[in-house]
């Protein structure tokens, strides 16, 4: 008799960077449902597990991870909610790389509140957030110039 092992989900800090290659691809915007569904072809996930629901349904796990990926991109002003379920990678997010989807969760979790988390990060991560369009960049300028 065979034991089987349980379904392995990528957490969401491993869904940050195909979240962005997609909407690149994607000519830089595209509704929740075409990016999810460029995500899970450039992520590899499987149909078992796509399969797995979050809490009992009805939306899979991977969906969830996928959208509190998309809510900490935008928190550091990668992409941008341009739309009612329309999503836009920033300038700044297409100058992001791979390496810097590590420090995401780290430096938000280590702040109390948005901008805080925008202002932390960009100091914590080491990335240049100068030309970032969102309205957490805009906070960090306008208290930075005071």
């Amino acid at each position: 008799m065979g034991s089987s092992s349980p379904v392995k989900i990528p957490v969401h800090v491993h869904l940050y960077w195909p979240t962005l290659q997609a909407l690149k691809e994607m000519g830089g915007s595209g509704s929740i449902q075409e990016l999810d569904d460029r995500v899970v072809r450039l992520a590899g996930l499987t149909d078992n597990q796509m399969a797995v629901l979050h809490q009992g349904g009805p939306q899979s796990e991977v969906a969830y991870r996928l959208a509190w990926g998309r809510t900490h991109l935008r928190l550091i002003g990668a992409i941008e909610n341009s739309g009612r379920g329309v999503w836009a990678v920033t300038d700044y997010g297409r100058k992001l790389n791979e390496g810097d989807m590590q420090g995401i969760p780290a430096c938000l979790r280590r702040s109390s509140h948005r901008v805080s988390s925008y202002r932390y990060c960009s100091t914590w991560l080491r990335i240049d957030l100068s030309d970032c369009a969102s309205e957490f960049c805009a906070s960090r300028v306008s208290q930075e110039s005071m």
